[in-house]
């Protein structure tokens, strides 16, 4: 009996030093949560929201303030976003592959700079900026409309051949997928 009555007080024990350490691992982690939400609070008031001006901001330096270029009219922050990054959009490509681009490109009639498939191999971590900037040099189409169309249909014939299945076929699917998308939040 006093085996029994001594296991007990040991079980109650261990019960009462386990709630202990449970205790302090949860108020722990009740002081990382505060800190976090401390540290994101402070990025939240810092950060810059659409439709601020800088009187809004707070604390944006003189310096910072010289430094901010202006958001051409007409253009939403994705599209400011966009225009500054413009130099990166081509960076997923490798130097090869956006030299084999650029032959492409040549191969369809695009006219681009000569020597950039050169510069591109020289420096192939600036191939995004330097496509870039080969493609503002691209002259306007003085194609028509239909001309345009037939352009289109013809690339996308050689695509379809080149891949193995129809445009019409993926259009298709989307418009199923997103109909039945539809259909599910309806119910």
């Amino acid at each position: 009996m006093r085996f029994l009555t001594g296991l007990l007080m040991l079980s109650g024990f261990l019960t009462a030093a386990v709630r202990d350490c449970g205790a302090e691992e949860l108020s722990a982690a009740a002081r990382r949560i505060a800190a976090n939400k401390a540290k994101l609070a402070e990025l939240d008031k810092e950060a810059v929201k659409t439709g601020q001006t800088v009187a809004d901001i707070g604390s944006l330096s003189i310096d910072d303030f010289l430094q901010l270029q202006a958001v051409p009219d007409g253009l939403d922050a994705v599209g400011a976003d966009a225009l500054a990054h413009a130099d990166e959009s081509m960076d997923f490509m490798t130097a090869n592959q956006a030299v084999d681009a650029i032959k492409v490109m040549r191969q369809n009639g695009i006219e681009l700079p000569d020597g950039l498939e050169d510069k591109v191999k020289k420096d192939p971590d600036n191939a995004s900026k330097l496509m870039m900037e080969a493609f503002s040099t691209i002259a306007p189409s003085n194609a028509s409309a239909d001309e345009i169309k037939a352009m289109r249909r013809k690339v996308m014939r050689q695509s379809e051949n080149a891949l193995g299945f129809s445009f019409k076929s993926i259009v298709d699917n989307q418009r199923k997928m997103m109909t039945s998308v539809k259909n599910k939040k309806k119910k």
